[in-house]
């Protein structure tokens, strides 16, 4: 079941409107929650930092969004940790992190595990060197040998590069 046939499925279950959704999550009108239930190929996806909002509206956990059994809970300092090192990891190659990107939010699941599995003070150094690992290996998963275009935007197509003009 994708992310979107999920949400659907447990916003029904809450007997919830997609307004209702909306205006639990803070949204002024239901179109977010239907483009994030859509199956649309281009239809927007929540940024990892809507997950939380987004699951405890709906009275269940972050994983079950994607159709986990397990119960992932998010901390939130650790989820702009995970966030942060991932903006690093795909920089310096070139590419920007899509946190809206149904790729780049799987990666993120990857990443935030990793995070929670690792000591509370760790150095954001160590923390971009093992999401960096993620992302190659994602990256040779989806078929890719340079581990360059896991997900994200290419800073080329869409951005100047910083200091360009």
């Amino acid at each position: 079941m994708t992310f979107a046939q999920n949400l659907k499925r447990l916003r029904i279950a809450a007997g919830l409107t997609q307004e209702q959704l909306a205006h639990a999550c803070g949204y002024s009108g239901q179109s977010r929650i239907g483009n994030y239930e859509s199956s649309q190929p281009k239809a927007r996806q929540p940024k990892p930092d809507e997950l939380p909002m987004i699951a405890s509206a709906l009275g269940v956990s972050v994983g079950q969004l994607f159709g986990e059994s397990q119960t992932l809970r998010l901390n939130p300092t650790m989820i702009a940790e995970t966030v942060s090192a991932l903006r690093i990891v795909y920089a310096r190659r070139g590419v920007i992190f899509d946190a809206a990107g149904e790729a780049d939010a799987t990666i993120f699941i990857a990443a935030y595990r990793i995070r929670e599995r690792m000591p509370r003070a760790i150095s954001q150094a160590d923390l971009v060197e093992r999401v960096a690992d993620v992302v190659s290996i994602k990256g040779a998963e989806d078929g890719r040998s340079d581990g360059v275009q896991v997900g994200g935007v290419d800073r080329g197509s869409t951005r100047k590069r910083a200091g360009k003009s």
